[in-house]
């Protein structure tokens, strides 16, 4: 890729700021270049209010039969209101997750897993969704069992009612809060606005006409990169509120599963493609195929 192609292609990184880095940096190092447009913040639970229940809940983890987590932040979050609490992980506790990067970040608490890694899917990658973390389970005597469930407050509810389906007993642990960034409309239209600024004279490429998904990806010199429903959500907000939504409705958006991808469409959104999971290799990976 020439330089200056390369200036010309950006990538609209939707994640929270600190998730974003290591993104950020594949993307560039691809040869593209990131624009930063944090469509959500996590907060974990601090108010003394929030977490007396909490801390007696995780008092209790030694009844305790599996610990799910659903997410980095569901990690980083209770490792969090553990050390506040002097509270150890039990040993013989084992944990297992959505996907790699939580199980990856679950061993670097130290904690154990159930299995060594995540399983992957039949092209390799890995799946990082609820239904993949259920299959993992089927052949599990679960009736009985007392299970928590790590995860941030009003979180997808698949999980939980599965697990009861098959007679666990089930215990959200929910420590961290998913906030809305706060922006003003003038303030997201000069983002949108600088994310979308195209040289006066920009080399193009032949158009890649494979199909994925249902949809052709051609080429695209702007893309924008949504890791869940509730980024995709509270962008599609900021860009109606802020009548944006015309300059945006027609940049390709990579999302990670199907059913983001209906959401995308149903927001407005127009052009989509599904990544596979939420993954940085899997958003290389379409962002290569471009």
């Amino acid at each position: 890729m020439s330089l200056a192609l390369a200036s010309a292609r950006r990538v609209l990184v939707t994640r929270p700021s600190l998730q974003a880095k290591p993104l950020v940096k594949a993307i560039e190092d691809d040869g593209w270049t990131a624009f930063e447009l944090p469509m959500l913040e996590i907060a974990c639970q601090s108010e003394p209010l929030e977490l007396i229940p909490l801390v007696s809940l995780l008092h209790d983890l030694t009844h305790i039969d599996l610990a799910i987590f659903v997410s980095t932040n569901a990690v980083s979050c209770a490792a969090s209101v553990l050390a506040n609490a002097s509270i150890p992980w039990p040993s013989q506790l084992k944990c297992i997750a959505i996907g790699p990067a939580t199980t990856a970040a679950i061993a670097e608490q130290g904690w154990p897993l159930l299995d060594g890694s995540a399983a992957t899917s039949g092209d390799g990658a890995p799946p990082h969704d609820s239904e993949a973390l259920l299959e993992r389970l089927e052949d599990m005597p679960l009736a009985g069992r007392h299970i928590y469930l790590f995860s941030g407050i009003d979180g997808r509810q698949l999980i939980e009612h599965a697990l009861v389906a098959r007679a666990a007993k089930v215990t959200r642990v929910e420590t961290y809060r998913r906030v809305r960034p706060s922006y003003s409309n003038t303030e997201f239209c000069a983002k949108i606005d600088q994310f979308l600024s195209l040289p006066s004279a920009s080399p193009s490429r032949p158009p890649n006409t494979e199909q994925h998904s249902g949809a052709a990806l051609i080429g695209a010199e702007r893309v924008m990169l949504f890791a869940s429903a509730e980024t995709v959500n509270n962008f599609c907000w900021y860009a109606q509120q802020s009548e944006c939504q015309p300059a945006i409705q027609d940049v390709l958006a990579i999302v990670p599963t199907e059913r983001v991808a209906q959401q995308a469409r149903q927001a407005g959104l127009r052009q989509v493609h599904v990544a596979g999971n939420a993954s940085q290799d899997a958003f290389l990976h379409a962002l290569r195929s471009l």
